[in-house]
């Protein structure tokens, strides 16, 4: 049990450490220039379960509990979906991380607006952002204050990479305060589209 123990925790941080250089190489092409977006036409539904069922199978390890609703069954949108679940897993992976609590509990629900745009909002129920924080957490390298703990892990890039591939789209993120309880709102708005799932662009910078 103890060897186990040990194999889970050197595959963990192997996991983590390979996630981190593969944000700083892609943060590096962004930098200099040489990114390219693949877009095509994704399934948001279909994009989304597998992501939803990663982070319910975390945080049933923990106690935890996860509040979802998954996109209406047949909403696309033209986008790189490597990119796309990156970002939305790095949002789910933050909330996971900030609820500071050993029972996290998140929530995220879908919204369409009037000009076909879907809104994706992912809580939390930590202690939430200070207003003079609320841009800053998408700097690079910048990490919140948790005041004395220190086990929320990172290195202040996972929010600054969402941010660049959002703008790269044309798409927007923001955070914000929940209105009745402790916690953060990050709110990410992109475009949809009524073209087929076999429409695939070419690569488009």
């Amino acid at each position: 049990a103890r060897l186990k123990r040990y194999a889970d925790i050197i595959y963990e941080q192997y996991e983590r450490l390979n996630d981190q250089v593969e944000k700083v190489l892609q943060i590096a092409r962004i930098e200099e220039g040489n990114f390219e977006l693949k877009r095509e036409v994704v399934d948001l539904n279909g994009l989304l379960q597998p992501l939803v069922s990663a982070t319910q199978m975390r945080l049933e390890e923990r106690d935890g509990h996860f509040h979802y609703q998954l996109p209406e069954a047949g909403l696309r949108a033209y986008a790189d979906p490597l990119h796309l679940t990156n970002i939305l897993h790095n949002l789910l992976d933050n909330a996971i991380k900030y609820g500071l609590s050993n029972t996290p509990k998140i929530e995220m629900t879908p919204s369409v607006n009037d000009q076909r745009e879907l809104s994706i909002f992912i809580r939390d129920f930590g202690p939430g952002i200070p207003v003079d924080l609320r841009e800053r957490i998408f700097e690079k390298f910048y990490r919140q204050p948790t005041g004395d703990r220190h086990d929320v892990k990172g290195f202040g890039l996972g929010l600054y990479y969402v941010r660049q591939i959002c703008k790269a789209h044309g798409w927007s993120i923001s955070v914000q305060a929940a209105d009745d309880d402790p916690g953060a709102i990050f709110h990410l708005t992109l475009p949809l589209t009524k073209a087929p799932i076999a429409q695939v662009s070419e690569p488009i910078a």
